[in-house]
């Protein structure tokens, strides 16, 4: 019989469980990528071929010159390499492609146009030649939101009102990869949906929380106080495009009568931590289902969350390159959380000292005890385990 061929966009850390299950699981897996590759991942892999995941063309080459028919093309990458995963599935024919009209870069002005096209946002969103020629369209007291044109991470991101904005764009402090884009007031979801034959098979509407002072991920939590406006957002969504097998994160803003859609990555479903507490949330294997989804196997359907799980994200506040042994840190934590389980940032940012996007996290802590706030949780790790106090 033969094995169906799996292709994995990128062979990193971040690819490593995914390679992992489709192993145990005996499919033919192939991996490309180039630059941050894990060893263990490549290992893993029958095949292996050392190509940039964001040049579209040659991966695009790459793969219909291959020996053996792809059946299958998966990913747990971020930034370009989305846009790769959604052209190598169009241009293979599989059952997970999209419709062309969906396949969006990495342009944030473009995405919101495509939005307002469809009714999902009604955020305005601006680049600086726009603002220079009529800042006299907006208020003194309006706040906006300045961030990078292909930005990933929440770095770059803040806020400035229009006062602070004139000497930003009179000092020439703003060039053209910053945009602009009106602040509103609202909560703010991280929404993981899993379709199969046009069924939605999850819904997982995610409330997010910045970490204290900043626009990097603090803490998510399973919420259901807009869950039925979220749902007809999305059902309508999936009404005004022929996805029949696709899995899709958007981050929405939800105010009283709106939802505005901030970004969505069509294809992959957000990175791998935010999946593992997904997978313990709803006792549920997102690994083995996206693997089901781009197999055209069957996607078992996920049933509501019974436990009140949170995910805190955990940040070393100085920025300075420090060493910690999990085990210990895991015991001080059990005495003042509880019952918890901690996931390492595979990326180890601790060595490196950054603390500027997202990505610079030290672990996560998946637990239930949500009357210790981020901000608490986070200033007791730095003062007691990282020695920031």
């Amino acid at each position: 019989m033969h094995k169906k061929t799996v292709l994995s966009i990128g062979a990193g850390i971040p690819q490593l469980d995914f390679i992992k299950s489709l192993k145990q699981r005996d499919y033919y897996t192939v991996a490309i990528g180039m630059g941050r590759n894990s060893k263990e991942a490549i290992n893993l892999c029958d095949d292996f071929a050392e190509i940039d995941t964001h040049h579209v063309d040659n991966v695009i080459a790459w793969a219909k010159g291959y020996e053996r028919k792809i059946d299958a093309v998966g990913s747990f990458a971020g930034g370009k390499a989305i846009l790769t995963l959604q052209l190598l599935n169009h241009a293979l024919n599989l059952d997970t492609k999209i419709p062309e009209e969906c396949i969006l870069g990495v342009d944030k002005v473009d995405q919101q146009s495509f939005y307002q096209k469809y009714g999902l946002s009604s955020i305005k969103t601006w680049n600086i030649m726009e603002i220079r020629k009529d800042l006299s369209l907006f208020t003194d007291n309006q706040k906006f939101i300045l961030k990078p044109l292909e930005g990933r991470g929440s770095s770059g991101v803040r806020v400035v009102d229009k006062n602070s904005l004139i000497p930003l764009l009179d000092n020439n402090d703003l060039d053209d990869s910053i945009i602009i884009q009106e602040y509103k007031n609202g909560v703010e979801y991280r929404v993981l949906v899993l379709v199969q034959e046009k069924q939605i098979k999850l819904l997982a509407p995610i409330k997010r929380t910045s970490f204290e002072g900043t626009f990097l991920l603090g803490r998510l939590v399973y919420c259901e106080q807009d869950l039925d406006k979220i749902e007809s957002y999305f059902s309508r969504l999936l009404h005004l495009f022929p996805f029949e097998n696709v899995i899709i994160k958007a981050d929405i803003l939800v105010g009283k009568d709106y939802i505005d859609m901030i970004e969505m990555d069509i294809g992959v479903g957000g990175g791998i931590y935010y999946k593992k507490y997904l997978s313990q949330l709803y006792d549920y294997d997102l690994i083995n289902e996206y693997i089901n989804l781009i197999t055209g196997s069957q996607v078992k359907e996920a049933s509501r969350p019974t436990d009140h799980y949170v995910m805190d994200y955990v940040y070393n506040f100085k920025g300075c390159p420090f060493d910690y042994r999990i085990n210990e840190v895991a015991d001080q934590i059990s005495s003042f959380l509880g019952a918890h389980v901690i996931i390492p940032n595979l990326m180890h940012p601790e060595k490196s000292g950054k603390f500027e996007t997202n990505a610079d996290f030290i672990f996560t802590i998946i637990h239930k005890n949500d009357q210790i706030s981020n901000t608490e949780l986070n200033n007791f790790i730095n003062q007691k385990i990282f020695n920031n106090g």
